[in-house]
């Protein structure tokens, strides 16, 4: 009967500065409004990013309106290997699939090893110690978890540090 509201794009920089977002029905969605995320504006998101807690660095990408993840369920994430850089080992109940999108390295997932190179895909199956390590230059993954299915069940554990293979 009645139209759908006309809704302001989310990345309006006046809505973003002033940490505001419009009172309209896609605050209740699910799923993020927006459909492209430029990887020249994440590239340098990450790269400007504090390290995180296994240090690399790792931006996520969100639904503007809600801060939750851009995907019912799934979370997406960017991550950054510094050159020479090694993670800290961590462990979670949650899987990823990662797409090596620059640089080299490997990561020992459990007691395997995996050396990968730009445009490789490997997974990180759920509670087996991780740890990344980039050859060379700086090396960039991007990852697709369930993380957020788990965190919405209460389930999602995660550890960090010393956790042994």
């Amino acid at each position: 009967m009645f139209p759908e509201p006309l809704v302001p794009k989310p990345t309006s920089a006046v809505l973003l500065q002033a940490n505001v977002v419009p009172d309209t029905n896609c605050a209740t969605k699910d799923y993020s409004p927006v459909f492209r995320y430029p990887y020249a504006t994440s590239a340098a998101a990450v790269a400007a990013a504090p390290p995180a807690r296994d240090g690399s660095r790792r931006v996520r990408y969100v639904n503007p309106l809600t801060g939750g993840s851009g995907m019912a369920m799934m979370d997406c994430f960017l991550v950054q290997l510094d050159a020479g850089a090694v993670t800290l080992p961590f462990r979670t109940t949650a899987s990823s699939v990662c797409c090596v999108v620059e640089g080299s390295g490997e990561s020992q997932i459990g007691s395997e090893i995996i050396r990968w190179n730009r445009r490789d895909i490997f997974t990180l199956p759920q509670g087996n110690r991780i740890v990344h390590k980039s050859s060379g230059g700086p090396a960039r993954l991007f990852q697709v978890s369930d993380r957020d299915l788990y965190a919405r069940l209460g389930l999602l554990r995660e550890e960090y540090g010393n956790i042994a293979a």
